[in-house]
C-alpha cells in the first residue's frame, strides 16, 4: 500500500509543471536525526501538499542533507528544473552563506526561490513571555 501511495505521488509531481519543497531536519526523543521533506505541486488544476519523504540522517550537515535530497529526487526521476521554491528554517546547514543546502540546491535549480519558514518564527516567539494578544498569528 505505501509503495503504491508513493508511486502515485511521484506520478502526480512528474506531471505537474512545477513544484516546491519544504525541508526540516528534526531530532526525535531518542536523539535520532531525520530529514523531513514536504512537496507542493499542481494536480487537478489546484495546489496540493504532501509529505515527500522522511529519511534518517547521521550528522545533519548541509552536505548530508543535500545529498539525501538530491539522491531521492534523482532516484524518483523528478526534474530539478521544475523546482521553483525551497522553504527551510534558519539553521546554518540549511541557509548558510557559502555551502548550505540552499546554495547547493540553487546550483541544480537556478529558477528556485528560497523563503524562511514562518512556522519556526512563530514557535520562537511563542516561547517568550509575551502578552497573549501578541502571540496570535
Amino acid at each position: 500500500m505505501s509503495q503504491w501511495t508513493e508511486d502515485e505521488l511521484i506520478q502526480r509531481v512528474r506531471k505537474s509543471s512545477f513544484f516546491s519543497l519544504q525541508l526540516d531536519e528534526s531530532t526525535d526523543v531518542q536523539g535520532l536525526c531525520h530529514l523531513l521533506v514536504f512537496i507542493r505541486y499542481i494536480w487537478n488544476n489546484g495546489p496540493h501538499e504532501d509529505m515527500l519523504f522522511c529519511e534518517p540522517i547521521i550528522r545533519g550537515t548541509s552536505e548530508e542533507i543535500f545529498n539525501t535530497l538530491d539522491s531521492y529526487v534523482n532516484k524518483k526521476g523528478l526534474d530539478w528544473v521544475k523546482c521553483v521554491g525551497l522553504c527551510t528554517d534558519g539553521a546554518r546547514a540549511m541557509c548558510g552563506k557559502n555551502s548550505s543546502v540552499v546554495t547547493r540546491m540553487l546550483e541544480v535549480s537556478p529558477n528556485a526561490l528560497w523563503t524562511h519558514c514562518n512556522i519556526h518564527r512563530e514557535v520562537l516567539v511563542s516561547k517568550h513571555n509575551m502578552p497573549d494578544n501578541l502571540k496570535n498569528v
